[in-house]
């Protein structure tokens, strides 16, 4: 098991938002804020992500009493929150007027329906690509079992960069890729939906810096990925001579940027081990309801980072975000949904996620979809039987995938805003 933290607090989550980073006619007097005045600078808060322009304000004098009150909180608070909880309840509310950028009435069924995306049926749920019938796995289903067989091909891969290869600037994770903050601006123009894909945003989860994105265990530099490392006994990439490595630069933008690679680990992999980087998945069970597992962290920048609990089976596993002294941040614990919690951290920001089971909510009855994936692939789960038993090996004990995901040194900020962000 992972190691244990005994203490467990309660999540201590205030409402909050955005910060302030450009102009507006806005002034502070006497610690409120006037409308209408000579344009000043405000403060960023610390910690808060957005940047907001004068069309973000309210003209009128009620609703810019609501915005004083707001830019305060910013300023006292800082650190962005979303979960699993939080998102869930502005989607059963029915009321998405605070959203930003704002979604059209008209879309608001739409969008209230996407929350079937964000079930374990959905994109994030076992049938997905991070569940046991997978990408990632080791089980002969999952093909990052056999690049594992493959061993290290990292020459090969440079060879490929210097040609315009998937670790190239020309790949995912170069100035054109999808883990830039161009890209995340390009989300505003694919329509209103498409923008709530952001950090922060009400889609956030299954979004570009979440754990199906770029720089996940499904990117480039993830199980799959491109850079053409060996993976060790202890679930460590290694070079061609053994030596482990943790990351790698990739062109950016006229130099380089350097990508946290994404390992895949088992609890025994882990045990002992005080902290990793930011960027890595685990496989872990829990036999008990008492039972939990804690895995500590290390954010390398400032930047966002996703942590999301995929369940292999139809249990429901609950996540809390811990800091270094072992307090609860925040708690995601949808005994109904995929757990996930994303925060905006500091650099050397030294955390921990810690999954606990749950109770499955006993009401939940599968989506068809998810049926009919079953059925389909049946003949892949024989397929994989017999290749364990040509292999000598046996068939992982199902349980939970913990995947923590970067969004890089490069997104650090969001303009995505609405009730469904809390504050550290």
């Amino acid at each position: 098991m992972g190691s244990k933290i005994d203490q467990r607090g309660g999540p201590a989550l205030v409402t909050g938002s955005t910060a302030v980073q450009e102009d507006v006619p806005i002034a502070k007097r006497d610690g409120a804020l006037q409308v209408g005045l000579a344009p000043v600078q405000l403060p960023k808060a610390t910690g808060a992500p957005a940047n907001l322009t004068g069309r973000d304000f309210p003209r009128d004098g009620a609703t810019a009493a609501r915005a004083a009150l707001t830019v305060g909180r910013w300023n006292r608070e800082g650190g962005l929150l979303v979960t699993a909880n939080s998102v869930r309840a502005v989607l059963d509310s029915g009321d998405l007027s605070s959203i930003h950028p704002p979604i059209p009435r008209a879309l608001w069924p739409v969008a209230i329906a996407l929350k079937d995306a964000l079930s374990p049926d959905g994109v994030l749920g076992k049938n997905g690509a991070l569940g046991p019938r997978g990408v990632v796995g080791d089980d002969p289903m999952n093909p990052s079992f056999w690049m594992r067989l493959i061993g290290d091909w990292s020459g090969f891969s440079k060879a490929l960069t210097e040609l315009g290869g998937p670790m190239s600037g020309l790949g995912s994770l170069g100035a054109d890729g999808p883990a830039t903050p161009e890209a995340i601006e390009a989300l505003k123009w694919m329509g209103p939906l498409a923008a709530q894909l952001a950090p922060g945003g009400l889609f956030t989860a299954v979004g570009g810096v979440g754990a199906l994105g770029a720089t996940s265990g499904l990117g480039a530099a993830g199980l799959v990925g491109g850079h053409g490392f060996a993976t060790n006994d202890n679930g460590d990439f290694v070079d061609g001579e053994g030596e482990v490595v943790r990351h790698t630069d990739v062109e950016y933008k006229g130099g380089s940027r350097r990508i946290q690679l994404t390992e895949l680990y088992t609890e025994a992999n882990l045990e002992g081990r005080a902290s990793t980087d930011a960027a890595f998945m685990v496989r872990g069970t829990l036999p008990t309801g008492d039972d939990e597992d804690t895995f500590g962290f290390t954010s390398k920048h400032d930047q966002f980072v996703t942590l999301t609990v995929v369940p292999e089976t139809n249990d429901a596993y609950f996540l809390d975000l811990l800091d270094r002294d072992g307090n609860v941040v925040a708690t995601s614990d949808l005994n109904d949904g995929i757990n996930y919690i994303q925060l905006q951290t500091k650099a050397g920001e030294e955390l921990s996620a810690r999954v606990r089971r749950g109770e499955p909510a006993a009401d939940r009855i599968p989506h068809p979809a998810a049926m009919m994936i079953d059925a389909a692939l049946a003949p892949l789960e024989i397929w994989s039987a017999g290749m364990r038993g040509w292999f000598g090996i046996e068939k992982p004990e199902p349980g939970y995938r913990l995947v923590v995901t970067p969004s890089t040194a490069q997104i650090d900020t969001t303009e995505a805003r609405g009730d469904h962000q809390l504050q550290r």
